[in-house]
């Protein structure tokens, strides 16, 4: 079955994604978890470390980054994946992960990838940020405020982040949704950054500062 997510013009924004009450909740639950969980250290193989520490924060040196698993408490669960559904029914919630970029953790940087997961569809949410570091999915550019969303599928829409100098403080707080879709059925690729050869746009974005 082609696959209906891989057009740009599906990457749509939402405004305000979450209500108050629920947007302070999940704040409160991610500094709380912040302090709670053990830290590790890695750089490279993420994917594998985070098999192996699913329940710890992951520190990923090479892209200037934190990451976690987040457990969805069931009001949260259940408005998220309820949203989804209005987006497409035989969607269900998988899994969502944390993540901060912030120069205290290495250089923040995104190179051109795709993901390695089976999840049909994913809500690209910004928690919090006080920088502007624009999102590339397929060469179009996405800007997100607090509270904004966007939908996108991170296993076959080539997406990075073009080069930004992160000051003393700066961070930028995400939270990825990954939800299922038995329509949309794929084996699970390799997470690979891209090329030229796969994404001839990407020879614009060498100009943009990454070599390939």
């Amino acid at each position: 079955m082609k696959n209906i997510y891989y057009n740009t013009e599906n990457n749509v924004v939402i405004d305000n994604f979450l209500p108050n009450n629920i947007y302070n909740n999940i704040a409160e639950y991610i500094n709380n978890e912040l302090i709670k969980r053990e830290w590790v250290s890695t750089h490279k193989n993420e994917l594998i470390n985070r098999r192996n520490n699913r329940n710890k924060i992951i520190i990923n040196t090479d892209l200037g980054r934190i990451r976690l698993e987040v457990n969805l408490k069931p009001e949260l669960l259940k408005y998220i994946e309820e949203y989804a559904q209005q987006y497409k029914k035989s969607l269900r919630f998988q899994h969502a992960y944390y993540v901060e970029y912030n120069k205290k953790y290495g250089i923040p940087n995104l190179p051109p990838h795709v993901d390695s997961t089976d999840s049909g569809i994913t809500i690209i949410y910004q928690l919090k940020s006080n920088i502007v570091w624009k999102s590339m999915v397929e060469g179009k550019e996405i800007e997100l405020k607090d509270n904004q969303g966007y939908w996108m599928n991170v296993r076959d829409q080539a997406h990075w982040r073009r080069p930004h100098t992160f000051n003393d403080g700066d961070f930028l707080q995400m939270i990825f949704f990954h939800f299922h879709d038995p329509d949309n059925l794929f084996e699970m690729p390799d997470a690979h950054f891209l090329s030229s050869k796969t994404r001839p746009w990407i020879l614009k974005e060498m100009k943009n500062g990454y070599s390939y």
